[in-house]
């Protein structure tokens, strides 16, 4: 009997072990999802300057550059088996008081640096590299459009 209960027990772990060692743990590439949020905050805070005919061509030029490497964050996310959707949450809480360039170039900071930790998985390195290259190009807008408003004082 007692070793009827043994086997019961190690098959258990045995399967228990092999169902884990299937399943991705949610942490595993979280640099990504926390790329992704970072970015849709550096938008907010752009646009919450006044958006539209009160953007300047540096906001402009950011915007699109952040939406670029958000499109190459959406790709590579799915390929780590991650659920961008659900782990994202809203671009900005209303109570959060965010916006102005100071505070998206922190955002894209932070973008930059979780997009420029390691990766293992060659298939991504590419869409991540453009992603990198985006982010950089809407740093570089924010901080011409730092240098303008600082010169036009």
């Amino acid at each position: 009997m007692k070793h009827l209960k043994w086997h019961a027990i190690l098959a258990a772990l045995v399967l228990s072990a092999a169902g884990q060692s299937h399943a991705a743990p949610p942490s595993q590439h979280p640099a990504y999802l926390h790329a992704l949020r970072d970015l849709r905050l550096a938008r907010t805070a752009i646009e919450a300057r006044g958006g539209g005919a009160a953007m300047r061509p540096h906001e402009i030029a950011a915007i699109q550059h952040i939406g670029e490497a958000g499109a190459e964050v959406d790709k590579i996310a799915p390929d780590e088996n991650k659920n961008v959707d659900a782990a994202i949450a809203a671009d900005a809480d209303p109570s959060n008081k965010i916006g102005g360039l100071h505070d998206a170039k922190a955002y894209l900071e932070r973008a930059l640096s979780d997009l420029k930790e390691a990766e293992s998985d060659r298939a991504v390195r590419g869409d991540r590299q453009q992603a990198v290259a985006d982010v950089s190009a809407a740093l570089n807008s924010v901080n011409a459009g730092i240098a303008a408003y600082q010169d036009a004082k």
